[in-house]
């Protein structure tokens, strides 16, 4: 027994274990005259320390798992005991649901919203057809909405688009750029 508490405090003395500094690493060192022994000596102590935080981890996500799995059956069982407390009071008092616990009146409110939107998205739109109207009457004929004005508009952007493009790349005496100021 007395020597193997000497080995131990022998194996003690030989060995040391340091964290370097501003980091999470650990320095282990172990002084010995063989150099396999030192090696095999820290290499043996750094793997037992690595597989003991495994563990020791392990153990402890295992352990929350089954709290976490405990604690996610009983909340199920609440759940489901408010549910059907919600169904047995909407029996009791009469109260109809459609599709996911939308009542009624909920539905026939968010159908008036669609169509007010609907409303106020049509009143814009020929509120701007009406203003172009006031603005140019001579042409109350043309001004319509129909495809042919709303494709030449959409056209009218393109080319203008290609045109600026012309002209930042190219310069104001890039050819097509002076053809275009011609027509």
């Amino acid at each position: 027994m007395a020597s193997q508490i000497a080995a131990i405090r022998g194996f003690q003395s030989s060995l040391h274990i340091s964290q370097v500094k501003d980091t999470r690493m650990i320095l282990v060192t172990y002084e010995s005259s063989n150099p396999q022994q030192a090696a095999d000596v820290v290499n043996a102590l750094v793997e037992n320390y690595i597989e003991y935080n495994f563990r020791t981890k392990y153990d402890a996500s295992r352990q929350a798992t089954g709290w976490m799995e405990q604690r996610l059956d009983e909340l199920k069982v609440k759940v489901e005991k408010s549910e059907q407390a919600m169904v047995d009071y909407e029996r009791k008092n009469d109260i109809v649901s459609v599709g996911d616990k939308q009542t009624v009146a909920e539905a026939r409110l968010a159908q008036l919203n669609s169509t007010l939107g609907q409303a106020q998205s049509d009143r814009l739109s020929k509120e701007s057809v009406y203003k172009m109207v006031m603005a140019n009457e001579a042409q109350v004929g043309f001004i319509q909405t129909n495809s042919l004005l709303t494709g030449l508009e959409a056209k009218e952007v393109d080319l203008k688009e290609q045109f600026s493009n012309v002209v930042s790349q190219y310069g104001p005496t890039y050819p097509r750029h002076c053809q275009s100021k011609i027509k």
